[in-house]
């Protein structure tokens, strides 16, 4: 049986996962009425209620998560990848000069 994920709005770049997932495993991605939004295949060891990336994200890249920017990817993240602290830098909590 394939993990679950949820995606909350339509321009999102990330998922959260509803379980563990380990590397290998198949991830089906909803939207909140249950819409298969995408399928991926995990690149990696994700906790439950982190992030998976739904499609390449540039090094660079502004993520965005409810529709609302979280943060900037510190490296190229492929899909399927967890997005977290070793790849994201917030933007919302970084002090501005």
């Amino acid at each position: 049986m394939p993990c679950k994920a949820l995606c909350l709005h339509a321009d999102d770049d990330v998922a959260t996962v509803l379980s563990d997932v380990a590397m290998g495993d198949r991830v089906v991605v909803t939207d909140r009425a249950g819409n298969c939004v995408c399928d991926l295949v995990s690149r990696d060891s994700i906790g439950i209620f982190h992030k998976i990336a739904l499609h390449h994200i540039d090094v660079g890249a502004v993520v965005h998560k409810y529709g609302d920017a979280i943060g900037r990817a510190t490296e190229d993240i492929l899909p399927g990848g967890h997005v977290h602290v070793h790849n994201l830098e917030s933007i919302r909590t970084r002090k501005h000069d």
